[in-house]
This record gives structure tokens, C-alpha cells and sequence, in this order.
């Protein structure tokens, strides 16, 4: 009786050891995604999206972002399929102006630099265009190029796939009205369980007179909340 139990033991001690040698029964190891499977998934979950936070800043390392009229800094919020409101941050000839955008409806408003109230602008003021399925955020990471992985970093608390290539020079030119000379170094990362992006690097000089070092970040947060945006009144001020 004893050697038998002693066998038992040792027979269910070998399946253990086989068991963990393995993993679960029938299991395979999930293969790693590659650099446009990846960039795929982010271009898909962009394009999903009702609604976001960004957050677009330009560093020339301290130089002028440009001689004639250049958009230094974006924040505020979309929710698609037309509306936006975002606090801007200009430089019209070496000066910095600070502006308040609304796109609702399909009209565009914008606050005047000089009485502050509001006014309508004609449609090539549209910046909703660098968030829309077609020519925005989703499209930046769409056209990349030359992907390759730089590991994981974590970006807002979640774990993201780093990924580096190149842009085309156009790439900003529904946000920014002006195209780069050449191709964009550019960093993207996305999460690893949601494929959500939330950051992109763009370097490089778009502007005329600017540093070829200048870096555009675009951070991109609060996915899908509920966020309300209205057409403001022409004439009157931001409350």
C-alpha cells in the first residue's frame, strides 16, 4: 500500500512539473504584433472615437515659430462629427496672440485678438480637419512610415507601444495651412491593450524660419466622455 501511494505521489509530482513546464492545456504563446498591425489597430480606435481631449504644443527651443502666421499651441476638446472648442496660442509676425476657436454646426467662430468677442471666420479656419477620420490624427498615424518598435513606455498611466518612422511633410496641413520641405521624424505611442493613441512627436521645421529641431506633441486624453460644445454668440465675450 505504501509503494503505491509513494507512486501516486510521484506520478501527480511529474504532471505538475509537466504543467507548469507548459502552461494551460492546448495553449499556444500569442505571437507579437507587428509595426503596421499595431499602427492599424491605433488608426481604427481614432477613427471609433466620439469624443477626446488634445493638447498640441510646438517647442522651437526658444527661436520664433516662425516669420508670418504660426499656431504654437492647441488645446481643448472634439466630439464628433463637427464640433470643437479649443484655446489657441498664435504668433503673427514674432508677437503671440491668444485665441479661443468654436467649430459647431459647420460654422467657425473665433474670438478677435484686440475687443476679445466673437466673430465668424470663413471655413479655412476649420481646425476640426486634424481630427477627422480623413486628413486628422487618425491619418498621421496612417501615413508613418518605416515603423519600427522602441519597446514600451508608459504615457498617462497606461502602457504603450513606442513606435518611430517618419511622416510626410504635409501631414499637418489641415491644422497648420503649411507644409514641412521634407519628411517628419515621428514618435507615436499607443496603448498596448486599448490601441488608444496618446501621444504624437512630430520634428522637424514647417514653418519658414524655423529650427529644423522644432518638435510638435500632440497629446490626445479623455476618450469618449461626455462633452458638451455650443456655438457662441457673434459679438459677445467668452464667459
Amino acid at each position: 500500500m505504501k509503494r503505491a501511494l509513494s507512486c501516486l505521489l510521484a506520478l501527480l509530482a511529474c504532471l505538475l512539473a509537466s504543467c507548469s513546464g507548459l502552461g494551460a492545456p492546448g495553449a499556444t504563446p500569442t505571437p507579437a504584433l507587428s509595426e503596421q498591425e499595431i499602427a492599424q489597430r491605433a488608426v481604427d480606435k481614432l477613427s471609433a472615437l466620439n469624443s477626446f481631449h488634445f493638447d498640441l504644443s510646438t517647442d522651437t527651443g526658444g527661436k520664433p515659430a516662425g516669420t508670418g502666421f504660426a499656431l504654437v499651441s492647441a488645446k481643448g476638446d472634439v466630439v464628433r462629427p463637427d464640433k470643437l472648442s479649443a484655446d489657441i496660442q498664435a504668433s503673427v509676425s514674432g508677437f503671440t496672440a491668444s485665441l479661443k476657436y468654436v467649430s459647431a454646426g459647420g460654422k467657425h467662430y473665433m474670438t478677435d485678438p484686440i475687443s476679445q468677442q466673437w466673430m465668424e471666420v470663413p471655413a479655412q479656419f476649420n481646425t476640426i480637419a486634424v481630427f477627422s477620420p480623413d486628413t486628422g490624427a487618425p491619418q498621421v498615424v496612417k501615413s508613418l512610415q518605416g515603423l519600427k518598435k522602441q519597446g514600451t513606455e508608459a504615457v498617462a498611466g497606461a502602457d504603450s507601444y513606442h513606435l518611430a518612422g517618419t511622416a510626410p511633410g504635409d501631414v499637418l496641413q489641415p491644422l497648420l495651412g503649411a507644409s514641412a520641405p521634407g519628411p517628419l521624424k515621428a514618435d507615436v505611442w499607443t496603448g498596448t491593450s486599448d490601441f488608444l493613441t496618446r501621444k504624437i512627436v512630430l520634428t522637424g521645421a514647417i514653418f519658414q524660419g524655423e529650427p529644423d529641431t522644432t518638435v510638435r506633441t500632440l497629446l490626445l486624453s479623455n476618450f469618449d466622455e461626455n462633452v458638451s460644445i455650443s456655438a457662441p454668440a457673434v459679438g459677445t465675450r467668452p464667459s
